[in-house]
């Protein structure tokens, strides 16, 4: 029992000292942007820091990033004078990130506050694991609450990654080797970044998903320019892996589908 014991107090010191960085990209979000910001500081972790990027936002988003900068030392700001798109903000708090453990976080989500700490954890580990997403709470359009329950084992997002996003992208933290191996997201890409992301970046055993709801994101509702970008990205993955008529195919019914419930 002692050395059990023992080894759990270990393992949470050397969590404690490890810091993470959460990067958030914003664009006129100045209703939700406050609880966001509060949900990452309140986090149980506390050798944390925030990365914004104001995305060229027009309402009252900048003040709120200024002000919380001001009282906060571990959150950090880049303002841009034009809106770039979401790819092209993450990728440019990216280059500046020098911790080893890197989370996401979008300016009108929520993350619960044993996140951090969970993440941490099961990376430390499982140090062949290199992006690790959670379930989620989920907010539809109408206001009601349901929960997201992503596959939690590699062999399961594999089998599904050609159908369905196998991460919840608010809720991920990756290791900064897994970014600076693979370039980081397609400028290109104004939607499903995170998607093209995860196929270039899949490899043997390295994706995983807690079956804990560590965050809660509201309803992004899903239009034709969203599925257009789907549909590419998936048709480029499978020319990538030569199996472009097989990818092909599976990328047409995923569209099918899609486009079914949004004209429906």
């Amino acid at each position: 029992m002692p050395t059990i014991v023992s080894g759990v107090r270990k393992l949470n010191e050397i969590i404690e000292n490890v810091y993470v960085t959460v990067i958030m990209s914003v664009y006129n979000d100045e209703n939700n942007l406050s609880i966001a910001i509060e949900s990452i500081l309140n986090q149980s972790h506390e050798n944390t820091i925030l990365f914004i990027v104001d995305d060229g936002s027009t309402d009252g988003t900048r003040n709120i990033i200024h002000n919380y900068s001001k009282k906060y030392s571990n959150i950090r700001c880049l303002y841009n004078d034009q809106n770039l798109g979401l790819a092209s903000c993450l990728n440019q708090a990216l280059k500046l990130v020098d911790t080893e453990y890197i989370a996401r976080m979008d300016s009108d989500d929520f993350s619960y506050p044993d996140r951090l700490h969970k993440q941490l954890k099961y990376m430390i580990e499982n140090p062949h694991i290199e992006v690790l997403g959670t379930s989620a709470d989920f907010i539809d359009s109408n206001g009601s609450l349901m929960t997201i329950i992503k596959p939690t084992s590699f062999q399961e997002i594999k089998k599904n990654i050609e159908f369905v996003n196998p991460f919840v992208h608010s809720s991920v933290m990756m290791r900064k080797t897994f970014i600076d191996n693979i370039g980081g997201y397609d400028n290109k890409l104004r939607k499903a970044q995170d998607l093209d992301l995860w196929y270039r970046g899949i490899s043997n055993n390295n994706y995983a998903n807690l079956p804990d709801v560590l965050v809660r994101y509201s309803s992004k509702k899903q239009n034709i320019y969203m599925l257009f970008f789907g549909f590419k990205v998936r048709v480029i993955n499978a020319w990538r892996r030569k199996r472009f008529f097989i990818g092909l195919t599976k990328a047409i019914l995923v569209l099918t589908q899609g486009l079914y419930n949004v004209i429906r």
